[in-house]
């Protein structure tokens, strides 16, 4: 997800992410049946993010790639 945001934002991800090592006792996974909630991805999380990002862009007047 993180990669994507710096691709959006035309951003070399390696400038901005920094990997670290999992915390001891925290877990590794997180997971939900998403079944049990009817749920159905309605567009592809990209192109969600991409609008996602251009209404934030248009919102705080930052100019837009």
């Amino acid at each position: 997800m993180a990669t994507m945001l710096c691709d959006l934002l035309d951003k070399n991800y390696i400038q901005y992410i920094t990997y670290i090592k999992d915390r001891l006792g925290h877990d590794t996974r997180y997971s939900i049946q998403s079944t049990k909630m009817n749920m159905n991805a309605t567009i592809p999380l990209y192109e969600g993010l991409r609008h996602t990002v251009n209404f934030y862009q248009q919102q705080f007047l930052v100019t837009p790639k």
